[in-house]
């Protein structure tokens, strides 16, 4: 029984000029985010959500805002991330009673000491057990790229759809061989969520995936909602059309198509994106990370208008349907 499908976008977390986290502003990040057709859920806690930059009580702050704002019966799904079972396990617990309802479990490999234990099957159980055991919600397995050093390999990764708290894939392989060999070993197994911002998540669709969870889609948020229904649909046409002509300007402006020649947060730029349309009053990032210059910005101001998300006869803050 499929539990995760539709699209799921993966949300910022605006901050004030005295850098605390703006709980309104973030109120409407999650109403643009959740509210149109075909989204199933947001992401809160995430890469694009600065998680490693938030402490404990922003993030269960984060999660009670969201989960304030989502409609009911969409997902709350909270990252999650920890270097011992037990750190990640509370992590897990926090964000569950501040209203999550699924968690995306970070990889805990995700350091130089840790890292050759991302292939060992007990390890990366013992992690997962711990978090199933100290909650009662779906988690989500993030798969990282295999450029990233701390992919898990296939042979793991059926050893953790096997627990029954495990009920979804965020498939963040980027390669589309990577992507085809996931799928043909756990399609049917788990929900599998295409994970790419950029020109791959155009053939993870195509191929199969039961939605898409990407960080891309806070930006235009009904855009990429409907090129995960017509891919759903079987308009592989339709989809393919849609992401050239809309989808494309924004992976390009915002991620640079996951193949960066500088050192732009992503986050900054779809935050830059957000002021553009009308819903941030400020594109802030936590350092060290580096916010959009002015050549960026007059990118991603260009890439609205290629997407239709601004220009004539769109209203302020919405953004295209």
């Amino acid at each position: 029984m499929t539990t995760f499908s539709g699209l799921y976008p993966a949300t910022v977390v605006p901050f004030t000029e005295s850098d605390t986290v703006d709980a309104e502003a973030l109120r409407r990040v999650i109403e643009y985010s959740s509210t149109p057709r075909g989204v199933s859920g947001v992401v809160v806690s995430g890469h694009m959500g600065e998680l490693m930059m938030l402490d404990a009580a922003e993030r269960r702050e984060v999660v009670r805002v969201a989960r304030a704002a989502a409609p009911a019966g969409k997902h709350v799904i909270a990252g999650v991330e920890g270097r011992t079972p037990k750190a990640l396990a509370t992590a897990a617990r926090e964000a569950v009673d501040a209203g999550a309802d699924a968690l995306l479990v970070c990889p805990p490999f995700d350091a130089r000491p840790l890292r050759p234990l991302v292939g060992h099957a007990e390890a990366a159980l013992t992690y997962f057990r711990a978090v199933a055991d100290a909650v009662d919600v779906p988690l989500i397995v993030f798969q990282y790229n295999r450029a990233s050093g701390i992919a898990y390999p296939l042979d793991v990764l059926e050893r953790l759809v096997d627990l029954p708290a495990v009920r979804a894939v965020k498939a963040g392989t980027r390669d589309i061989t990577d992507y085809v060999a996931l799928h043909h070993r756990l399609a049917g197994k788990v929900d599998i969520l295409a994970a790419s911002d950029g020109p791959p998540l155009i053939s993870m669709l195509m191929h199969g995936a039961d939605g898409a969870l990407i960080g891309v889609s806070s930006v235009g948020t009904p855009i990429w909602a409907e090129l995960v229904e017509l891919a759903a649909a079987g308009d592989l046409a339709g989809a393919h059309r849609l992401f050239q002509q809309r989808c494309l300007p924004l992976t390009e402006a915002i991620y640079e198509n996951q193949q960066p020649t500088g050192h732009i947060s992503p986050v900054g730029a779809a935050k830059e994106a957000l002021v553009q349309l009308g819903l941030l009053s400020n594109n802030r990032i936590r350092p060290p990370a580096v916010g959009p210059d002015a050549e960026r910005t007059g990118q991603i101001a260009e890439a609205l208008k290629r997407a239709g998300l601004v220009g004539a006869g769109v209203p302020v803050g919405v953004g295209a349907s």
